[in-house]
């Protein structure tokens, strides 16, 4: 897969806003008390390792604790969850 587009994807923004603004996955962790492996995982697009009844709020507290918009990452993560190949692909990485 093409490094630039998967870069594109909402999750790899949310790290990079993470890294830009000096937060450690473990400040994220403390911040919004999550295990790391959920957090490890919403940064590699690892959707499939959240609980599924907690994936949304997972995502949406990382996206508020970084100040990232909120409901655009839903939206991001909403779309991705409809892309059946998307999906995929993700799963091959």
């Amino acid at each position: 897969m093409n490094k630039e587009i998967k870069e594109n994807y909402f999750f790899n923004k949310l790290k990079a806003e993470r890294k830009i603004k000096k937060l450690s996955i473990n400040d994220v962790v403390e911040g919004i008390k999550i295990n790391k492996k959920y957090v490890e995982a919403i940064e590699n697009g690892n959707f499939n390792l959240l609980p599924k009844t907690y994936a949304r709020l997972f995502i949406k507290s990382y996206a508020k604790f970084i100040g990232v918009d909120q409901n655009k990452t839903l939206e991001e993560y909403q779309n991705l969850l409809k892309d059946k190949k998307l999906q995929l692909r993700l799963l091959k990485w």
